[in-house]
């Protein structure tokens, strides 16, 4: 049972799109050199990236996560078109539905699981990329000693 008044509902409503509006802020601006990194729509990870970790061209690192960052592009989104101060019980199904269908698409939840899935795919790389210097490290240093 949903108890908060109409004035609460408002007033949860300000801040709740001031909260998603800086999500979205935070997508759209985010970036290195010049370049944006999580932009679903013109940012460096809209495609995979190939980063060449050995002397021939066949050596390569690819990382994508662009359907993970478009997921997450929808999911904020949807949270910025959230309104909880008309309904207050569609806005809790939205806000903790774990679906991805019908109102859930806009869930909180939902959008937490794709900032994380998103964050897993960079850490995953991000470890790959590791590896692999550390494993060109070493074998530097064994043929430096030949």
């Amino acid at each position: 049972m949903v108890t908060a008044s109409a004035d609460d509902r408002t007033a949860m409503q300000s801040e709740f799109s001031a909260l998603a509006d800086e999500l979205g802020s935070l997508m759209d601006n985010t970036n290195m050199g010049g370049q944006k990194l999580l932009d679903a729509t013109d940012g460096v990870f809209t495609d995979s990236i190939d980063y060449q970790v050995g002397s021939t061209a066949d050596e390569k690192l690819s990382v994508d996560i662009s359907t993970e960052l478009t997921a997450l592009q929808t999911g904020v989104t949807n949270l910025q078109s959230a309104d909880i101060s008309t309904d207050a019980a569609a806005a809790l199904t939205q806000m903790t539905a774990l679906s991805d269908t019908g109102s859930g698409t806009t869930g909180l939840l939902r959008l937490l699981m794709k900032i994380s899935a998103t964050r897993s795919g960079l850490g995953a790389n991000i470890n790959r990329l590791d590896y692999t210097v550390s494993n060109l490290a070493s074998m530097q240093e064994n043929t430096a000693g030949c």
